[in-house]
């Protein structure tokens, strides 16, 4: 297992069909979801992140921003702003809520050394093997993506299996190694397997054409009829096939491993359909089987104001601003409930934040002065004078990028 970190490791999942992962400064590791839906794995899946969190353990992200003549300080500020400032995805009803920006994360791509490679092939591969998955894997993985690449169906993959010309004696080197493992997995193999496959069918259902999905998870129904129902039934809801995707997702319900992400799938169906206190049902349900779930907790905010209970709504909305407090869609969200709660400044200063993020100053600043006009009280007043202070922070960081 690698020694204790400098600083938390974050993961944030991209919405691109690149198949790439990589380490960034401050212990983020990106993932890309075209990495995801192509491996065949858990274990290869898992190979990839211990080797970018090798290369963070062994701090080559910050040697290579020390001795880099490409990444300027002007260019960490102008992702800095991105990020802050919501150049993300739109997380429509709470959809992506767990993505995060390619338009930053492409320009986080560092050139390591070889030696840097090397030494993270040999941390990352020691890692994996003591959190017991399989080490056949990390070689597995790479060949696979560069192969993949090498077809043209790979989109962009990391530095490290393109630029390095010593990329097959490395992947030589790991299968030696991993033969020399006489125990060759310690992990329970069936429920990493049937957590790798939701994963999968996931970013597929959501991520990809739904027509596209829809024709990967046809021939699954015969040998995985529970994930293929699940990626049908969201790919028909994305395609307002609504009779299809009720009858799929129905399915998908009936199946241990599935019943909580289709029930929570039903509910957002239903409550598009205006059918809210069934979709309250569903996802109810979905709560159940996935305690702390930002996107359900979103999900059923919408409902609950539907239903004209805002005091219930903003409640459940609460965990997903602490956890994405810079996402436009979550504070649009926001100012709805609390003008329902009759809140008019609080109201008028998420509608602000949230056209803050979108970069849509001319809106932001109507809200902000309305927020401010209504203000009642020295908090109210602290909270918009807040916001201003923020606001023209990120507009400073984004003039000095141009």
């Amino acid at each position: 297992v690698m020694p204790p970190q400098p600083f938390p490791v974050r993961v944030t999942v991209v919405d691109h069909p690149a198949l790439n992962a990589f380490a960034s400064p401050g212990g983020r590791v990106t993932v890309f979801t075209g990495l995801i839906a192509q491996l065949e794995s858990e274990d290869e899946l898992a190979s990839v992140l211990a080797h970018e969190l090798a290369h963070v353990s062994e701090r080559h992200v910050a040697q290579g921003i020390e001795r880099s003549q490409y990444l300027s300080v002007g260019t960490l500020i102008g992702m800095l702003a991105g990020a802050l400032l919501g150049a993300g995805g739109k997380p429509e009803s709470g959809k992506a809520l767990m993505l995060g920006s390619a338009a930053g994360a492409s320009s986080l791509t560092f050139k390591f050394s070889r030696e840097n490679e090397r030494a993270a092939d040999q941390l990352g591969f020691a890692t994996l093997v003591d959190s017991g998955f399989d080490p056949e894997a990390m070689p597995r993985a790479f060949a696979r993506m560069r192969r993949l690449q090498w077809l043209g169906g790979g989109g962009n993959i990391p530095p490290y299996l393109s630029t390095h010309p010593g990329l097959e004696e490395r992947i030589t080197a790991l299968e030696a190694r991993a033969r020399e493992i006489a125990v060759k997995r310690q992990r329970p193999l069936h429920a990493a397997a049937s957590r790798f496959a939701l994963v999968q069918t996931l970013v597929r259902a959501e991520f990809t054409p739904p027509q596209s999905a829809k024709a990967v998870f046809r021939p699954q129904e015969a040998t995985d009829p529970c994930q293929a129902a699940l990626g049908l039934g969201m790919a028909s809801a994305r395609l307002h096939q609504t009779a299809e995707a009720e009858a799929e997702l129905s399915q998908a319900m009936a199946c241990p491993q599935t019943r909580p992400v289709a029930a929570r799938e039903m509910g957002r169906l239903l409550l598009s359909l205006g059918r809210v206190s069934q979709a309250v049902d569903f996802l109810r349900t979905a709560q159940q089987g996935l305690p702390g779930d930002v996107t359900t907790g979103v999900l059923l905010a919408q409902a609950f104001l539907d239903l004209g209970d805002p005091a219930q709504a903003w409640t459940l909305v609460q965990p997903a601003l602490e956890r994405f407090p810079h996402d436009s869609d979550l504070w649009q969200l926001s100012g709805r409930i609390e003008a329902a709660r009759g809140k008019e400044s609080a109201a008028h200063l998420a509608f602000a934040r949230a056209f803050a993020f979108a970069r849509r100053w001319e809106k932001y600043a109507w809200h902000l002065q309305r927020a401010k006009a209504l203000a009642q009280g020295p908090a109210e007043r602290e909270a918009v004078s807040r916001l201003e202070a923020e606001v023209e922070e990120l507009q400073q960081l984004v003039r000095q990028t141009g």
